[in-house]
């Protein structure tokens, strides 16, 4: 493909984005916009089915698409991101004194992570460095953040007529999700392989992300969100998504998915004392262990190997902490030790929060802590209003996505659009809960 022909394709994919999206509502376009994050690594896909699948995939980890599908990707969200733009701008007249103080914010913390950037620049700071790719998801985070919420200044949450649709939409492209890792488990082509402290080789589901914990921290989000849901019109619906999700994130041997889910269920739970919750808990429980049974009932020895990934997972970090109080005397698996402390030290580090301060300092650090301060004082607020139950659920998703960060990098695209949709919905959600005091009046 020559340059003209890549122009006219990039042209033309802006032109049906433009005229596509005007027919949906902010609300839909956030959704999608959301999907199209979990597709973002769609493309690799067609490396499964090659011979040198392994060795293709790993390319792809190490080196990315290529020119060619960055270019389409970036194209994708600027259309995401002009379409938000546009309503968010039209809608500005709409800002109430939370929203200003919102934007004000924002902008002071986008403006503080730059300083922190450039205080902390050196040459090994190219464009196409880590440093510089972090530095860019915290700046999209934060500005398109802002984007969404005035956007959705005038929206009504998910109204009747089109809620049905979007339901149906992400069971399918779930259900897709799915039957991409259980291809790679069954096969053994997932490339995210681990060799457990038993010598036997766990093969990890990637499917659309190409990275089994990223993978696995979308889909906790969207347990979370499909538990708002669980009610008697959409009851079923909601559980067929979480069913879904559970069997997806057993593939993907996520340890710290599992146990943050597992958290924020049974916090709903014990704090809204509702037997829907306690429901929507045990049945979480059971699908999610439902593969292992499987494996276990018809010898799928790939199953059986990422349930047992799982549940040693539990006594070995009970292990490592008791170690490591001197409350026990024990040489732990190498694997344990790599496992945990992998995420924290070393210049491969996976711990996000970790990173900012090793990137921006504190400078750059202390935006997030305030605003994560910020939005546990707005949940407060909430506890004796009727939309407590919701602002739960949005603040439970937020301490999620915090929790999440201490080991992955969240900076990076697509885990900073999701993590920026966590935000629009809990801001949604507070928004009109009264007295709200973001700032001394």
């Amino acid at each position: 493909m020559n340059n003209i022909d890549l122009i006219v394709v990039l042209i033309s994919i802006i032109v049906i984005g433009l005229s596509y999206f005007k027919r949906f509502d902010s609300i839909s376009i956030i959704i999608l916009f959301f999907f199209s994050g979990a597709l973002f690594y769609l493309p690799a896909m067609i490396f499964l089915f090659s011979d040198n699948y392994e060795l293709a995939l790993k390319s792809v980890h190490i080196k990315g698409l290529g020119y060619f599908f960055e270019f389409l990707s970036l194209i994708s969200i600027a259309i995401f991101t002009i379409i938000l733009f546009r309503s968010a701008y039209r809608l500005r007249i709409a800002a109430e004194s939370f929203d200003k103080k919102l934007f004000i914010f924002i902008a002071i913390s986008a403006f503080s992570v730059l300083v922190a950037f450039l205080n902390n620049y050196n040459h090994t700071f190219a464009l196409n460095s880590q440093p510089f790719k972090h530095f860019l998801g915290l700046e999209f985070f934060l500005i398109n953040t802002l984007i969404m919420h005035f956007s959705l200044l005038r929206s009504k949450l998910l109204v009747d007529r089109n809620i049905k649709l979007i339901f149906f939409v992400c069971v399918a492209i779930y259900a897709f999700i799915f039957f991409i890792e259980l291809y790679e488990v069954l096969s053994s082509k997932a490339w995210a392989g681990t060799d457990q402290f038993d010598g036997v080789h766990v093969y990890r589901a990637s499917g659309t992300l190409f990275n089994p914990n990223l993978l696995a921290f979308f889909l906790g989000l969207s347990i979370i969100f499909s538990s708002v849901f669980y009610e008697k019109k959409l009851k079923f619906l909601s559980l067929l998504i979480m069913a879904l999700c559970s069997f997806s994130m057993y593939l993907t041997g996520s340890r710290t998915a599992f146990y943050l889910i597992l958290f924020a269920l049974l916090a709903k739970v014990i704090i809204l004392r509702d037997k829907l919750r306690l429901e929507f808990l045990l049945l979480f429980l059971l699908l999610f262990n439902l593969p292992f049974l499987i494996g276990y009932l018809f010898r799928i020895d790939n199953f059986i190997s990422l349930g047992y990934r799982f549940y040693y997972g539990i006594y070995y970090a009970i292990e490592y902490g008791l170690v490591h109080l001197g409350l026990k005397d024990l040489v732990l698996p190498n694997e344990v030790n790599i496992s945990i402390l992998g995420r924290f030290l070393g210049e491969e580090k996976d711990s996000g929060w970790i990173v900012i301060l090793d990137e921006l300092g504190t400078l750059g650090f202390f935006p997030f802590f305030i605003g994560f301060m910020i939005c546990t004082k707005f949940f407060i607020n909430s506890i004796r209003t009727k939309a407590f139950r919701y602002s739960l659920s949005a603040y439970i998703s937020l301490v999620y996505c915090v929790l999440y960060g201490l080991s992955m990098k969240f900076q990076l695209y697509p885990a900073c659009l999701f993590i920026s949709i966590a935000m629009v919905v809990f801001l949604r959600t507070i928004r009109n809960i009264k007295p709200i005091r973001f700032l001394k009046e």
